[in-house]
């Protein structure tokens, strides 16, 4: 009875990949803290990465799902696998995440998902590439 492959690499870039976005939100979330009272700096800067890593942890998480992982096996299946194609796709989501929960009219809503999109179809390139090598002998045993 044969037994079907495991794709580790696949599994590491849905469980990892997302988790990018939440270092976006950390980065930006220092943008809207007022630094003049610092008594309330930790607590705001606190609850905005906390919200906005929930909010977004969870879109990344539904995206990639929904629309990644079909994505990269579609991808995959017609030969395509450089960090460019899996960058316009990324970027092709975020744009119709964007436009789905911010709309045309809220901007920021766009960019940040043109920004999470691709940051994390980058990290998702990265973390699955390997895959090309599975069930192939390492280089030293090739002849």
């Amino acid at each position: 009875m044969a037994f079907p492959i495991i794709n580790y690499h696949l599994i590491r870039a849905v469980l990892l990949a997302p988790l990018s976005v939440v270092v976006f939100v950390a980065v930006t979330a220092l943008i809207d803290v007022d630094f003049s009272d610092r008594s309330s700096v930790l607590r705001n800067y606190g609850q905005l990465v906390y919200f906005g890593s929930l909010i977004y942890l969870t879109i990344a998480y539904v995206s990639v799902l929904l629309i990644g992982v079909p994505v990269h096996l579609a991808l995959r299946r017609r030969g395509y696998s450089t960090y460019t194609d899996y960058a316009l796709f990324g970027i092709g989501g975020g744009v119709l995440l964007g436009i789905v929960f911010g709309g045309v009219q809220m901007h920021f809503l766009l960019v940040y998902g043109v920004i999470c999109g691709w940051l994390v179809a980058s990290v998702f390139w990265l973390l699955v590439r390997g895959e090309d090598q599975i069930g192939k002998p390492p280089e030293s045993l090739r002849g």
